[in-house]
């Protein structure tokens, strides 16, 4: 089941300040092919960086020699490069609060974890897992479909909703990050494009604690869809693999997927420039 993500992590550009897991560093003392733990994370949180601001085409050859490298280094009996390596691009493009949060680069990751002749099997199962998780629902892909029901048990589809765009707001009752989203879309000028039916706003509710959930909709413009999953099959992860509450999806008219698991500056931003 998705978590709570009430703030998102803080990853430095320039190292200065550390990626962190469940409250650890990542880095460490001992050296990585030579270099020291610390300048290593330093030189793949810079990495990381970049491969945000690179084309497609550039980020996928870039990763892709990267661990083929590191596979071939790993079969001449060196293999902590590539564990270090495949342990940063988890925490950094995968990792829910990370900043830098890229599915799209991680799945480029993925696969060369997938190909590395030097993983066995078994190591390579939770990678699969997530290969699978990062390939519902790309961008550029018709968003899977799902029923709702709505606070007077009025039921619906996604695909049933009407609009230029859709932004399906997945949310928590109590989840201080979704009322701050909350806040930021109604306060921005898209908050216009909703009063208009140019966009559509599902706020969707994935849990079971459907008392909670009622209680909670005085908080929702009345121009939105509150709506829960009454049947329960958004938790199970095999139609939207979510794994951090709360996240955003933005569609356009054909329900295709425009942004996955955005951040809202992202969204408005997108938004904003469709209203000029």
């Amino acid at each position: 089941a998705p978590e709570n993500a009430d703030t998102r992590g803080n990853i430095s550009s320039t190292g200065a300040d550390r990626a962190t897991k469940n409250g650890k560093k990542l880095s460490g003392r001992s050296a990585i092919h030579g270099v020291d733990s610390l300048s290593f994370e330093e030189a793949f949180g810079m990495y990381a960086q970049l491969l945000k601001m690179a084309a497609p085409y550039t980020v996928e050859k870039s990763v892709k020699e990267l661990f083929a490298n590191l596979d071939s280094l790993a079969l001449a009996g060196e293999r902590k490069p590539l564990l270090e390596v495949m342990k940063r691009a988890e925490h950094y493009f995968y990792y829910p609060n990370s900043p830098v949060l890229d599915e799209e680069v991680y799945l480029h990751c993925l696969s060369g974890i997938l190909a590395a002749r030097s993983l066995q099997e078994l190591e390579k199962m939770q990678y699969e897992y997530q290969h699978r998780l990062c390939s519902l629902n790309r961008a550029g892909t018709p968003a899977a479909d799902f029923k709702f029901e709505e606070m007077k048990g009025n039921k619906g589809s996604l695909y049933g909703i009407k609009g230029d765009y859709t932004l399906i707001f997945f949310n928590n009752p109590g989840c201080n990050a979704c009322r701050e989203i909350l806040e930021q879309i109604v306060s921005s000028p898209v908050g216009g494009m909703v009063s208009v039916g140019k966009l559509k706003v599902l706020a969707m509710y994935i849990d079971g604690d459907v008392e909670a959930w009622k209680k909670n909709s005085g908080k929702y413009p009345k121009e939105w869809i509150y709506a829960h999953d009454a049947e329960m099959v958004l938790r199970d992860n095999n139609i939207y693999g979510l794994r951090a509450i709360p996240s955003l999806y933005l569609l356009d008219k054909e329900k295709r997927v425009i942004l996955k698991d955005a951040p809202v500056g992202k969204v408005i931003s997108y938004l904003q420039q469709q209203i000029i």
